[in-house]
């Protein structure tokens, strides 16, 4: 009986963190992420991704209904095809990330920053409400709103960055923004190369 009792006062503990934890992500992000990242909340980063992934999907799936009819399998497919793809996307992020910031001397962990990353999605777990308020209202208000999300969750994947590897805010955009340039400068010299020949 104490033990269960015990594990119930450790798992009421466990929740109030959490939940503690995911309001600050709106209050104070950068604290919250702190925490997160040290704390190892693996729960709270996994919820996060599983409810924003949600509401990313079916805001798509909601938006496309209206040129064509969609079925319930079409929309369970489709979300356990775009979690996947989301999961897909972080993974590869989280690699160029940490080549990025070790090739610019930064030192960090790939475990910490590959479920930190998932936090850049709370964003998005607006989406779907917005969506229908939108879609109720105007068309045009999702238009302004869709940006103000895409910042807000580049701001938190900074915050993410700057965390794991203890660098500037300066230096974390730059580690981002790095592999990007990359690709779309040698992107760009192909084609030159290729229009040449």
């Amino acid at each position: 009986m104490v033990n269960l009792l015990n594990n119930y006062k450790v798992q009421e503990g466990l929740d109030q963190a959490i939940s503690q934890i995911g309001l600050g992500v709106l209050t104070s992000p950068k604290e919250a992420i702190r925490r997160i990242i040290t704390e190892k909340t693996k729960a709270l980063s996994i919820s996060i991704l599983l409810i924003a992934s949600c509401s990313i999907i079916l805001s798509f799936f909601l938006l496309l209904s209206h040129f064509c009819p969609i079925r319930p399998t079409t929309l369970i497919l489709g979300y356990l095809f775009g979690l996947a793809k989301i999961i897909l996307g972080f993974f590869i992020a989280s690699a160029f990330i940490h080549i990025t910031a070790g090739f610019l001397s930064a030192s960090g962990q790939v475990k910490p920053l590959f479920f930190g990353l998932f936090l850049s999605l709370l964003p998005f777990a607006f989406l779907l409400p917005l969506t229908i308020l939108s879609l109720g209202t105007t068309p045009a208000l999702g238009l302004f709103i869709f940006p103000l999300l895409v910042v807000w969750s580049s701001y938190l994947l900074c915050l993410v960055v700057q965390e794991v590897y203890q660098v500037s805010l300066a230096k974390a955009v730059f580690i981002l923004v790095l592999p990007s340039l990359i690709f779309y400068i040698s992107g760009f010299l192909m084609y030159r190369l290729e229009l040449d020949l």
